[in-house]
């Protein structure tokens, strides 16, 4: 399939282009987990893992660390195995940043090419622009995933980055937003057409989870470091409801959290509510689940969320959400699962906290959210990916 957008119609130059068996595709994205483990990385590895459940043969293909420079460029296929599935890893010419944009991942691009081509896949997923612009480089079908929304000041001083972006996704066969919000975004700002796909969500990991709900327990999975996350918002909100709920108590889940970062959130609390958070940086993905379950209301404060998988998840652990009403976040929270509130108003946002956590009826809420959750799962999500290599492939 191609999309117009202005005069320039997208796809055009794989249409001679031919991939490899019919079956093999590549996934590809800047970093790779566990060295890196955001919404991006969780997706496309379990992606991967339903992928070769369901008769394709995927292949992971990332950047290594920088410290990793003495292994070898590429490992043996089969080697370091990601959800049961063969991961490569490429080093970075480049790992420091320079003017113009030439960085880490823009130097990626042309070794990810050459791996690509080595690969010979019948199609590419990229989830990120420069790798969409290493599949178009590499002459191969590709589609794109969007998995940010992507702002022009984030281009200042950067037009390598502006180059690759409009390379890469103009380029794409098929073009995907996880929602709504992302394919808004990209058509008004960028006369980009797209296809809305949700991210997709693996429910059995959450399936048998027997931790104690602790009430009054906020749980944020969001990092602190991140500002765009609206760390302060949620803290100046927590301050607020400690007022008329004294026994909650918030924890922080992501990270990691410098100690500098943490002093200075704390500060905007009074002594006795300091003592009733806690920042427990990254955590492994089986104590995050069991921290979403522990939970009764975790919350997004973020702006600009292209998805908000985190939501997703806390909602398959039976755990009701609180978000901004921004970006991608009111798509997924619904009246039985959760609340939103007005960006960047720590009184609003105590307010959506103060009302889920008061909820009631725990069991119900429980079934409503993990229902929710599973519209997302990858028995439905993974079919219409599928759907789209097959109409990408030539």
């Amino acid at each position: 399939m191609t999309h117009t957008t202005g005069s320039h119609t997208t796809g055009s130059h794989t249409t001679g282009a031919r991939g490899g068996d019919s079956r093999k595709v590549v996934l590809a994205n800047p970093w790779l987990p566990p060295d890196v483990r955001r919404g991006s990385e969780v997706v496309m590895s379990e992606l991967a893992g339903w992928l070769s459940r369901h008769g394709w043969e995927p292949e992971l293909l990332g950047g290594a660390l920088p410290q990793a420079r003495s292994r070898p460029a590429s490992r043996p296929r089969g080697e370091d195995p990601i959800e049961g599935v063969a991961s490569r890893r490429v080093k970075a010419p480049i790992e420091r940043s320079w003017p113009g944009g030439l960085d880490r991942d823009a130097s990626l691009v042309p070794v990810m090419a050459r791996e690509m081509r080595r690969v010979r896949p019948a199609v590419v997923h990229s989830f990120h622009y420069t790798d969409a612009a290493a599949a178009r480089l590499a002459r191969l079908p590709y589609i794109a995933t969007c998995e940010g929304i992507p702002l022009r000041c984030s281009f200042s001083g950067k037009p390598l980055h502006r180059a690759l972006l409009a390379m890469g996704w103009s380029g794409a066969a098929i073009l995907v937003s996880p929602s709504r919000a992302v394919a808004d975004h990209l058509r008004i700002t960028f006369a980009l057409a797209s296809e809305v796909v949700p991210n997709g969500i693996d429910i059995s990991r959450y399936e048998g989870l027997s931790e104690q709900r602790i009430p009054g327990m906020i749980v944020c999975a969001a990092a602190p470091e991140d500002r765009r996350k609206r760390a302060e918002v949620l803290v100046d909100a927590f301050g607020i409801l400690g007022t008329r709920m004294p026994e909650a108590q918030l924890v922080f889940v992501a990270g990691p959290v410098s100690k500098v970062r943490e002093e200075a959130l704390l500060a905007r609390l009074d002594a006795r509510r300091r003592e009733r958070v806690r920042f427990l940086g990254q955590v492994e993905r089986a104590e995050l689940l069991r921290w979403y379950a522990r939970a009764s209301a975790t919350c997004l404060p973020s702006v600009n969320e292209a998805f908000g998988m985190v939501l997703v998840e806390s909602m398959a652990a039976g755990t009701p959400v609180v978000g901004a009403r921004h970006g991608a976040i009111p798509e997924i929270v619904t009246d039985s699962t959760g609340a939103t509130f007005a960006p960047d108003d720590p009184s609003s946002c105590a307010r959506a906290l103060e009302e889920v956590l008061s909820w009631d009826d725990e069991r119900c809420v429980a079934e409503a959210c993990r229902a929710r959750a599973a519209c997302y799962d990858w028995s439905c999500v993974g079919r219409l990916v599928a759907e789209l290599y097959t109409r990408a492939a030539p």
